[in-house]
């Protein structure tokens, strides 16, 4: 098993579209795949079609059981992300 972290501080860098689109090619060629959407914004979950999900990344930081978690999409799994992975500040 390999794990492949995609991840930069900053933004419009092209995170999503690299997760996104190395995921299904390495699909294509026969990989098994599991993308996990930890961005506070869901974006690859959005990309993939995945919003509205019954359980999320949340969920899973929350301990749920993966199996409840994982979505397919086009021979890919993927753990939807959430927008509410990150608290946010009170001021």
């Amino acid at each position: 098993m390999k794990i492949i972290p995609v991840s930069n501080r900053k933004g419009g860098v092209g995170k999503t579209s690299v997760t996104v689109n190395l995921a299904q090619g390495l699909t294509i060629i026969g990989r098994k795949v599991l993308v996990i959407d930890l961005d506070d914004q869901a974006q690859a979950t959005s990309h993939l079609g995945l919003n509205g999900s019954d359980y999320n990344v949340t969920d899973f930081l929350k301990g749920t059981k993966v199996s409840k978690l994982i979505k397919s999409y086009k021979g890919m799994d993927v753990i939807p992300g959430s927008a509410k992975t990150v608290p946010t500040r009170k001021k």
